[in-house]
């Protein structure tokens, strides 16, 4: 799919929440569309990353293992620097030591970078390209 295709998806999604009981499911349907984006290794533009972090930052659970999870799983791909902060803001709200272990494991991985979702495949570059 191509990333104007994918566009509309995310924009459709975050139109239609409504009919969506179970955000866990919306969420991973937001995961799938960012994953694909990713691999259009295009960014996206910032209007659009402002709204979809809007709309996940209203469905932030602070102490579900799978809400938070899922939510992890999407900010490095689409570079949501904005949900990774609310997150971090609002720790002191996590009752679950594996919510804190997630967080630990992206930020370490992706907390200085999050805004550029290919900043691994810069680092991986630069390596090869001094062999």
């Amino acid at each position: 799919m191509d990333a104007e295709t994918l566009k509309t998806l995310f924009i459709h999604i975050l139109s239609n929440d409504l009919y969506y009981q179970d955000q866990n499911r919306v969420l991973n349907n937001i995961y799938e569309l960012a994953e694909r984006y990713w691999h259009t290794y295009e960014l996206i533009d910032n209007e659009l990353k402002d709204k979809i972090s809007d709309f996940i930052i209203k469905r932030i659970d602070q102490n579900s293992v799978e809400n938070i999870d899922i939510i992890l799983s999407i900010i490095p791909l689409l570079g949501l620097r904005k949900v990774l902060n609310e997150i971090i803001d609002n720790k002191d709200k996590i009752q679950k030591e594996e919510i804190f272990v997630l967080l630990y494991e992206v930020y370490n991985e992706c907390g200085d970078t999050v805004d550029e979702p290919y900043s691994g495949m810069k680092k991986f570059n630069k390596k090869n390209s001094n062999n």
